[in-house]
Parts: structure tokens; sequence; C-alpha cells
């Protein structure tokens, strides 16, 4: 906007300028006709920037509503991830309750399933893959994971505030908050997961 508005000053002087020269009656009629003629031009060139100044402010008017609207959601989106949060049992919370007590439990066998994602990615410094998941729920728990229902159980990890889906890295999650702020290092994830997956599969060799 400060662009346009020096503009419009240089634009201004100028029509001042050939305004000037092409009423100066001392002036040869050429010269005055001729200045008349960039008068005009600029005349047009002065309306033209007017119109463009007026049009970049509604847009910028649009987008400020936008950013506010935007805004509005991300904060419901955040309020509803964290009420959902605090409906959830935590792990520390069913420890040291008897077996009959746990069967009662409603959640309990989804809560011990959660329990196990956020240990396989803890245990993984933070991180780790779809296919590490899958692998590693396997060997932790003897029961075969099918890759919707885990998508599903990382969906609802995620609403809860728990997990994060790592920007810029499709099927890798972390515990780390700060992952959805900033874009994590490409590298350094690839090759971590890329070298997990490596040693589930030696494993199974042995």
């Amino acid at each position: 906007m400060e662009v346009l508005s020096n503009l419009l000053t240089n634009i201004n002087e100028q029509l001042a300028l050939h305004h000037k020269i092409a009423n100066d009656s001392t002036m040869e009629l050429h010269i005055r006709e001729s200045h008349k003629k960039l008068h005009e031009k600029f005349f047009e060139i002065n309306n033209s920037v007017i119109c463009l100044q007026a049009e970049l402010n509604v847009l910028e008017t649009e987008n400020s509503r936008l950013k506010e609207k935007i805004k509005e959601f991300e904060d419901r989106a955040a309020s509803n991830d964290n009420f959902m949060g605090l409906l959830m049992l935590r792990k520390e919370e069913m420890e040291g309750l008897p077996e009959e007590q746990l069967k009662e439990l409603k959640e309990f066998s989804k809560e011990k399933s959660d329990s196990d994602i956020l240990d396989i990615i803890n245990e993984n410094k933070g991180y780790a893959t779809l296919d590490q998941l899958i692998v590693r729920l396997f060997k932790k728990t003897g029961k075969m994971t099918t890759r919707n229902s885990l998508t599903a159980r990382l969906y609802k990890l995620s609403r809860s505030g728990l997990i994060f889906s790592v920007q810029g890295q499709k099927g890798v999650y972390s515990t780390f908050a700060q992952d959805l702020k900033k874009e994590a290092p490409v590298a350094p994830v690839e090759a971590s997961a890329q070298a997990a997956i490596e040693a589930d599969k030696t494993q199974e060799l042995f």
C-alpha cells in the first residue's frame, strides 16, 4: 500500500507539471498540446491506481476477516481436543487396579491399546511410522492389527492431543507437540524410521 501511495504522489506531481505547461500561454502551441496529452495520460493512470488501491483495501479487509475466522476455528478445535483428552483414562490411572476391576471399565481394552501405541512411539525417541507401529504392536501384544483400525486409533489419539502428525512426513507420528508448529527435519525422521524398520526385519530373520 505504501508503494501505491508513493506512486500516486509522483503521478500528482506529474499532473500538476503538465497542467501548468499546457495552460502556459507563453509556451508554443505544439508544446502546450503535447503536455495536454501527457496530462490526460497521467490522469488515466491516476484513476487506475486509485481503483487498484480501493480493490486492495477490500482484499486486505477480507483477508483480516478470514484470519479471524481461521483463528476462531483453531481455538474451537483446540478446545474440543482438550475436552476429549479430559474424558480419556490415562495409563497411570489404571495401574494397580485388580483385573476384576479393570474388566468393569468400558475403556479398558481400548486404553490398553492406546498405551501400547504411546509406549512404542516414546521408545522410538518420540517418532514412529505407521508400518513400525503395525510391526511392533504385533510383537508387543501378539495380536494382528489392520492398517485401517490402527489409523482410526491414531486419529482418536491425535484428536485427544496425545500424538501429532509430523508435518511434511506422511504416515509419521510423534508425541512432540511442537511438530504442529514447525515442519520436522525431513532427513533425520526418515533415516530414523527406515533404520528402525530395517532393524525389525533383521530381528524377524532370527
